[in-house]
């Protein structure tokens, strides 16, 4: 039994709301920058809404891109200290994969730098040198870093 008086005191309640809760949707606020009305109910503030940010659709994370001039790739390592340029200051940088360790000399913020810079270890006789790129740390292509830096066009 109180189990049905339950829900008719609450339909009852809720029917007696009814009228309050239409009449407070009738009621509106005229806000002059508005372009239209905003519904609200007696005794409420309206809050004006904030509008929203737009996020950046780009990677905000900076890239950075570099490159290095290889002047060696072995399948067999040597030590990097008997390694010598002559007439060419720069540090000397290796790394392995697949068996294979690769020698590497050179930072270089721009492809034109690391060119220059390459053409300068061929004359002191590294013929085989050639200008890899790296993105984070990680290496890509040539094609790859132009792209990323818009110099692809």
């Amino acid at each position: 039994m109180k189990n049905t008086n339950f829900k008719r005191i609450s339909l009852l309640g809720a029917i007696v709301l009814l009228p309050f809760i239409a009449s407070a949707a009738k009621d509106t606020l005229h806000n002059s920058s508005a372009a239209g009305a905003i519904p609200v109910s007696a005794g409420w503030i309206p809050i004006r809404g904030v509008a929203p940010v737009d996020e950046p659709k780009v990677n905000t994370v900076p890239v950075n891109i570099f490159y290095r001039v290889q002047i060696l790739a072995l399948k067999h390592p040597i030590d990097a200290a008997t390694v010598k340029v002559d007439g060419v200051e720069g540090k000397l940088y290796t790394s392995k994969n697949n068996d294979i360790t690769r020698y590497y000399m050179g930072e270089f913020k721009d492809l034109k730098a690391a060119n220059d810079f390459k053409e300068q270890l061929i004359k002191n006789g590294f013929e085989d040198a050639c200008i890899v790129a790296y993105k984070n740390g990680d290496r890509i292509t040539i094609k790859e870093s132009l792209s990323i830096l818009g110099e692809d066009k």
